[in-house]
């Protein structure tokens, strides 16, 4: 088994979005669930991610630190892939809500966070390998992963630190995985 880890290295690579054309990709951190009005939506894209086509994704999970000390409940977000081979980061709202979403997706009611506190997401490995399997998938690809919402009460919502924050507290991508079998050689058997 494999494990890789890639962290959001970039101002651009995550942010947020809200109706009707609210987009944020270079604020200190970034938001997802229900404010007392907008429905925030979040996306983190994660470069170079070296998964060889054909493995098996054994685990995988994005690990958010707390910006914000925040309780509010409840916070019911949808996480999704982009599917796509090699992600771009969106650059506006009608780019982020025109993105394709895996058909895997993994729904994530977090607890209260306490500011400088880590906090892991539940487990996406269905939303990586979707993405690996695609026909375009090289290893090295980027890959994107949002928080969708879905169904937060009002003023239920979570505030993670992004790169523009702190870099070394972006969001951080673990993946545990099996690369495919090694083809060649071999000694044949008689």
């Amino acid at each position: 088994m494999t494990t890789i880890t890639v962290r959001v290295a970039a101002g651009g690579d995550d942010g947020y979005a809200y109706a009707p054309s609210t987009f944020n990709n270079n604020a200190a951190g970034v938001y997802f669930g229900k404010g007392a009005t907008a429905v925030y939506n979040t996306f983190m894209r994660f470069l170079s991610v070296a998964i060889p086509k054909g493995s098996t994704i054994n685990s995988a999970k994005i690990t958010f630190e707390a910006a914000l000390s925040l309780s509010g409940t409840t916070v019911i977000v949808r996480l999704v892939g982009n599917d796509i081979d090699d992600a771009v980061a969106p650059t506006n709202y009608t780019e982020i809500t025109n993105l394709d979403f895996t058909t895997a997706v993994v729904e994530w009611s977090p607890a209260a966070w306490t500011s400088g506190t880590t906090y892991d997401s539940p487990d996406i490995a269905d939303i990586i390998q979707e993405i690996i399997d695609r026909a375009g998938w090289v290893s090295g690809n980027d890959l994107q992963v949002l928080l969708i919402h879905y169904g937060s009460s009002t003023n239920a919502y979570r505030y993670a630190t992004s790169y523009d924050g702190t870099p070394a507290d972006a969001p951080l991508l673990t993946v545990d995985f099996t690369p495919p079998p090694s083809v060649g050689g071999f000694w044949p058997f008689f």
